[in-house]
């Protein structure tokens, strides 16, 4: 018998089964996006300069800040959803609009200066697509093992 169905079941509302897997899995994708941006970040520097992984931190590093705003709008739409709301967040659109305004000064700064390398950053705007990949990964090992 599985972990989930020796669960007593009418003692957990469903919703809190679900609710825990996903903050188990946005963890583990957080992790998986440190863990990437580490190693990838090393490991460009020491092949192609400091230029570069300096430009893949900094890659990394809105891309984390986007993984996590998209989340909290994703969370709130969810919750207006769920609960019928509809009165909205203030600054809510502010705040969405605000981000990528931000986005598109620092990938111009970076653009115009020898900071770092752009080409490096846009790869570092990738960051989540691998770490949803290897969540994905693994969770399809956690489920051939039940």
């Amino acid at each position: 018998m599985d972990e989930i169905s020796s669960i007593p079941r009418h003692n957990i509302p469903a919703s809190s089964l679900s609710d825990d897997f996903y903050a188990a899995a946005f963890r583990r994708i957080v992790k998986n996006m440190v863990a990437l941006t580490v190693v990838l970040a090393v490991a460009g520097s020491l092949k192609f300069g400091a230029r570069v992984g300096i430009g893949f931190v900094i890659g990394c590093a809105i891309a984390m800040a986007n993984f996590y705003g998209i989340r909290r709008v994703v969370t709130i739409f969810a919750g207006r959803v769920l609960q019928q709301e509809t009165t909205k967040p203030k600054g809510m659109t502010f705040r969405f609009l605000l981000r990528y305004v931000l986005v598109g000064l620092i990938l111009y700064v970076i653009f115009k200066s020898s900071l770092a390398s752009f080409n490096a950053l846009l790869a570092g705007l990738f960051l989540p697509v691998p770490a949803i990949l290897l969540e994905s990964g693994y969770e399809l090992v956690v489920l051939s093992r039940r």
